[in-house]
This record gives structure tokens, C-alpha cells and sequence, in this order.
């Protein structure tokens, strides 16, 4: 539906905000993420003074961003996959909000917020959506 109604061709980009509210934020970059979105996602972080929470480590994560990859989306996931010692909260129990940050929820929402920023000041200079791919993981 969006490849024929064009919307598709007008997403600058789509950002995942997931797991953000971790008292000891760590957002990792993502692998399958669009890398220049990511890189202005740091952008962001930096101009903000919060890149100290950002991208220390890298991996391929499968989330809620993969079906707008697959259709040529530029997409970024923003994501704090350690939560706990080894993610030992992750979908448990202790998944408490004595766990939680508020400070965490502002850094992250900030970080979006310039991210969109960013978008919108550049869109002139921003890569066209890339055609539909199966290189994204299913």
C-alpha cells in the first residue's frame, strides 16, 4: 500500500524507542539498523552530551524496526538490551519500576527529539529510501 501511495518515499526515517527507561541506560547500536540514521542518532547524543550512553557496543537486533527496514524505510533502534547484570529483568518479574530512570526517559527522549530535529533541518540531504530488501532479518 505505501509503495503505491508514495508514502514510502516520503519517511525520512523511523525511530524505535525500546527498553529506554533502564536506570543504567546503555543504548547499543544496531546492526540492522539504518547506519546513517544511527550515525545521527549519535549525532544527536553528542550534541546533547549524552554520547557517553550511546553506541559503546554494537550487535544485530531483531525488533519492532525490521518490517520498515524490509520495505526500504530508514529505520533506527534505539535500545538498552542490558537490563540487569546479563539482562537478567528483560520479561521478568523484576521488571520493577524501582528499575527505572526518569532520568534515562529524558536523555532518550531528548536524543529523539534532536534526532528529528537533525532529520527534518537535513532532509534535503538525506539519502532516499532504499528500494524493499531481503537482506534484513526476518
Amino acid at each position: 500500500m505505501w509503495q503505491q501511495d508514495g508514502t514510502l518515499a516520503r519517511i525520512k526515517g523511523f525511530l524505535v524507542a525500546d527498553m529506554i527507561g533502564d536506570a543504567d541506560l546503555n543504548i547499543q547500536r544496531d546492526a540492522n539498523s539504518t547506519p546513517w540514521l544511527e550515525d545521527m542518532v549519535y549525532q544527536a547524543a553528542k550534541r546533547l552530551g549524552y554520547q557517553s550512553h550511546f553506541f559503546q557496543r554494537e550487535e544485530g537486533i531483531e525488533d519492532d524496526h525490521l518490517p520498515f527496514a524490509r520495505l526500504g524505510v530508514p529505520v533506527a533502534d534505539i535500545i538498552d538490551l542490558d537490563y540487569g547484570y546479563n539482562n537478567v529483568y528483560h520479561h521478568t518479574t523484576q521488571d520493577t519500576l524501582d528499575k527505572l530512570s526518569t532520568k534515562s526517559l529524558q536523555i532518550s527522549g531528548d536524543v529523539i527529539l534532536e534526532t528529528i530535529r537533525l532529520l527534518n533541518t537535513n532532509a534535503d540531504k538525506l539519502p532516499k529510501a532504499a528500494p524493499p530488501s531481503s537482506k534484513v532479518p526476518s
